[in-house]
């Protein structure tokens, strides 16, 4: 029985792991005032068609928008455009959200590489929501061996669980595997995807989340108290689906918070409401943008 078991998780967590990590080289050409056209994979405007090259104006704050789980690119067009009201120009990074974090974190870094050293864009910021937030910040940091030297880069992460998430506690635990003769992991497997390892409290990649590179000037963490949330209304005003995700402590993490660089912004939103969601655009999010643009400049 443990054999059988063994072979079929081996067999999965190959397949899990499957997906490739080099992102290849950006296709770039050259527009009239300074200009820009650029096509990478996984990279472009926030919606569903990423096969579409994109222009990129060097001298402009460009911002990278990184989505979170069970969620699209192109569901944050609204967090996209909170941040074009601004003056800035605003892309998506998309990925495989069930892929592992550590993987997702290299091929942004690749990313933003590429730009960097092919439009010669220079003022980048990198906004991150829930899981989003733990592949924008891993893929800012030295132990990624991704340089990204030259840039001035600013990290805003929103409902990040950097704590790791406590829902998936039972996936990193020894006992609970041994009980279940190793179906525990099968089912975490299945649940959350190769990613599995990776999110509970306590694992490498929550306990160690590396150290931001130069590059990286700022941090801006924003946290969701999102206790009473609630994401959908009945007729009478009665919660159906509640905006509940992550606890307040669940997105703090000594390390992440010790760096000189790191700043929290505590506030009472919902998980999907702080970013917006369909036709309701993210409020409480440009207010903090407008507030942090008003006394940083950015």
């Amino acid at each position: 029985m443990k054999t059988v078991l063994s072979a079929i998780l081996s067999a999965l967590l190959l397949t899990a792991c499957a997906t490739g990590l080099s992102i290849p080289p950006a296709e770039v050409s050259a527009l009239s005032g300074g200009r820009v056209s650029v096509k990478i994979d996984q990279f472009g405007i926030c919606n569903t068609a990423f096969d579409r090259p994109v222009d990129i104006d060097p001298s402009r704050e460009l911002v990278v928008v990184v989505h979170g789980c069970l969620a699209s690119a192109g569901e944050y067009a609204l967090v996209a455009d909170a941040f074009k009201a601004q003056g800035k120009q605003a892309y998506c990074f998309n990925y495989d959200d069930r892929d592992r974090i550590s993987h997702s974190a290299l091929q942004l870094a690749q990313i933003l590489e590429q730009l960097i050293k092919k439009t010669g864009v220079r003022r980048i910021t990198v906004v991150g929501h829930s899981q989003g937030g733990l592949v924008a910040r891993r893929a800012l940091v030295k132990e990624n061996g991704v340089s990204l030297v030259g840039a001035d880069i600013r990290l805003v992460t929103v409902s990040t669980p950097f704590g790791g998430i406590r829902a998936s506690s039972h996936c990193a635990s020894l006992p609970h595997s041994v009980l279940s003769l190793g179906l525990n992991k099968l089912i975490c497997l299945a649940i959350t995807g190769s990613k599995w390892s990776e999110i509970p409290p306590g694992v490498p990649l929550i306990q160690e989340p590396g150290t931001l590179q130069e590059a990286v000037t700022d941090h801006l963490k924003i946290v969701t108290d999102e206790r009473g949330s609630c994401r959908t209304l009945d007729e009478k005003g009665r919660c159906l689906e509640k905006d509940e995700i992550f606890a307040v402590d669940e997105q703090r993490q000594a390390v992440v918070d010790a760096d000189r660089r790191s700043r929290e912004y505590l506030v009472k939103a919902g998980h999907v409401e702080i970013v917006g969601s369909g036709k309701n655009p993210p409020k409480l999010l440009i207010d903090i943008l407008s507030r942090q643009a008003a006394t940083t400049g950015r």
